[in-house]
Parts: structure tokens; sequence; C-alpha cells
């Protein structure tokens, strides 16, 4: 007899297009007085703060973005995209009464048990990303150069059953919220 088919429908990923602008302009009376601060030029200082704060509005809509279902957008509906908390279908990580490292190893095994093999990346809130730094036991480092006791407490590297995985903290992420991502399989273009 042959074995039981254990095929699954596939299922086609879409998402749209999100632009994001900000504008930056100065006078020419503002360009050309001294500013304090050490600014050199106004404009290259604002040009900046407007980078930032993109910066900051793309990693909330990577994260928390709501897809507006308009593909084509107009002057009074803005296009906007998924964000990965949307697009994760097959496991859940909320709800957690105690968080240890057995318990995040556990949460990385449940999307390598869907096939997610090359998970790398682990995304959390504030709230667990102070938890999973508490994992470190010997939070003292001695710098053999100068013979100076360091503090650290942040973990940015977990090692789990399923391989390294990085720690990012996000402020965008839901409270007692993680997610466990490969990176090879998300792009931001």
């Amino acid at each position: 007899d042959a074995p039981a088919d254990t095929s699954r429908s596939r299922e086609r990923k879409n998402n749209y297009v999100q632009l994001f602008t900000k504008a930056a302009q100065t006078s020419g009376t503002m360009e050309a007085v001294n500013q304090l601060g050490g600014i050199g030029s106004e404009l290259d200082h604002q040009v900046r703060a407007r980078l930032k704060e993109l910066l900051r509005d793309l990693e909330k809509s990577v994260i928390q973005g709501i897809s507006s279902g308009n593909s084509i957008g107009s002057s009074t509906a803005y296009r906007t995209f998924n964000g990965i908390l949307r697009q994760i279908t097959t496991v859940s990580t909320t709800g957690a009464t105690s968080v240890t490292a057995s318990w995040l190893n556990d949460r990385i095994g449940q999307a390598w048990d869907q096939g997610a093999t090359d998970t790398d990346l682990i995304v959390v809130d504030n709230n667990w990303g102070k938890i999973i730094d508490g994992f470190n036991d010997s939070r003292i480092n001695v710098n053999q150069e100068s013979g100076v006791e360091q503090f650290r407490r942040k973990i940015t590297l977990f090692e789990s059953s399923y391989g390294m995985h990085r720690i990012l903290r996000s402020r965008w992420m839901p409270t007692n919220t993680l997610m466990v991502i490969s990176t090879q399989r998300t792009r931001v273009m």
C-alpha cells in the first residue's frame, strides 16, 4: 500500500507597498546664521531628524502594521501593509505566566515543529526583554587590559536547542509578546 498523502495546501501570501515620506525645509536665512549646539547646516539637521522619525514609523509598521486593503491608495486612503504580527498565524506566544530559558527554548521549538528550522531572531517587548536579560547569571566581567569590573545585564544572543538567536527589543511589540522569526525569509524592501 502507498503511504497516506501528507501534502499541505500552499497559501500565497501577499502584501502592499507602503510609502513613507517626511518633508524637511529651512529658510536661506536659517542656513546662513551660526546655529547653537554645533549644528553646521540646519537643513542637514532637519533631514537627520526626519530620517529618525521615518525609521521609527517604519519599525512600527513592520511589526504592528494593518493592511488598508487599498492596493492603489489616494489622497484620502493611504496604502498600508500588514506587519509581521499580522502575518504570523501558526504559533502564539502570548499569555505566559513565567518566562524562563526553558520556556523560551520551547517557543522556538514550536516554531521549529511547524517547519521554521531557520529562525535566528527573537523580537520581544521591553517587559519580556528585561526578563530575558535576567537569564544571565554571570553579569560581572573583568576587562583584562584595565582590570575594571563591568556590570552587564543585557542579553543580545540566546543559544537554544535550535541554534543561535539574536534578541531584538522593540517598543512596538505588544506587552508580553515575542516573535521568533527567520531573517532569511523576512525582508523589508
